[in-house]
């Protein structure tokens, strides 16, 4: 049963990562029409539209009257949908979708800080391996080009440290309701505070740019922070948020190749020097831990 959970736990997060390979990219499009946050607000607007005609015809929609629930929830959409998304999108506005990808595989590091060392989460040695090889894969890329680094992949840098606080926060709320009922109210309690600052420093609606944006902001708002993240948080409520953490940075391949697809940026020699220890340590972090015992860091 253990085995199993794990299974669907890795397969969940798999899933999540390559449809969230293609959240940079998109969004990046996006910005061709309309402001970072009129992007990030309607974005959320679809995504709460679609997750709330899902939860309507589940019948979930009572799950949020459970109110040990909230003060979770409230944390996750402060940390999540206002902090981890604000700073994404304004960073894409400042840096190149392959540069995103990468540096927010920090959330890798930082994820490992307050899972591992302060939160005692148990964490395997090839998992611990694994991990590295992923960080070890970004270094391979961003190391090189310091002196190239932009603006944005600093605010991109605040939005992986905000993640795990999020997810801490998530994971225990979904001790208690779906995860469909979840994201739903973190999206829906976000719209308030991107509504005021859309108003602020979104200016005056253009609405033929928003019309020429609305497919990508529809395919972002249901696809990417609506399926995904429902898939995302399947997997940290059955395997460790370090490790899916990690086994998610495999949409940084995902990012280069659909980068590549859609918005024609070469592949270069470090990038897929990169893929071989992301690959190596996405193969040590699914692997079963039958051999070793788990050990407390």
């Amino acid at each position: 049963m253990k085995h199993t959970n794990t299974f669907i736990g890795n397969l969940a997060i798999f899933g999540e990562a390559s449809l969230w390979g293609l959240f940079p990219v998109i969004t990046t499009i996006s910005f061709s029409h309309v402001s970072p946050v009129t992007s990030l607000l309607i974005t959320i607007l679809f995504a709460a539209l679609f997750l709330g005609l899902w939860l309507l015809a589940s019948g979930r929609w009572r799950e949020l009257l459970i109110k040990a629930a909230w003060p979770d929830i409230l944390a996750a959409a402060f940390f999540l949908a206002v902090l981890y998304y604000g700073f994404y999108f304004l960073g894409l506005a400042h840096t190149t979708p392959n540069n995103a990808a990468i540096v927010a595989l920090l959330e890798v590091l930082f994820s490992y800080l307050l899972f591992n060392i302060w939160r005692k989460e148990y964490f395997s040695t090839n998992s611990i391996l694994g991990a590295l090889l992923m960080v070890i894969g970004a270094a391979i890329i961003l190391l090189p080009k310091v002196s190239t680094v932009h603006s944005g992949d600093f605010l991109v840098m605040a939005a992986a440290t905000s993640a795990p606080f999020g997810n801490l926060f998530q994971q225990r709320a979904r001790k208690k309701i779906s995860s469909l009922t979840l994201i739903f109210a973190r999206y829906f309690l976000a719209l308030p505070f991107l509504f005021l600052l859309n108003y602020f420093f979104g200016g005056p609606p253009n609405w033929s740019q928003i019309y020429m944006a609305l497919p990508a902001l529809a395919v972002t708002g249901c696809a990417l922070l609506g399926l995904a993240k429902i898939f995302w948080i399947e997997g940290i409520h059955r395997i460790p948020v370090t490790h899916a953490v990690a086994l998610s940075s495999i949409s940084v391949l995902f990012t280069l190749a659909f980068s590549y697809i859609f918005l024609h940026l070469p592949i270069t020699l470090s990038q897929l020097l990169a893929g071989i220890p992301i690959f190596i340590g996405v193969l040590l972090l699914t692997r079963k831990q039958t051999a070793a015992m788990p050990i407390k860091i």
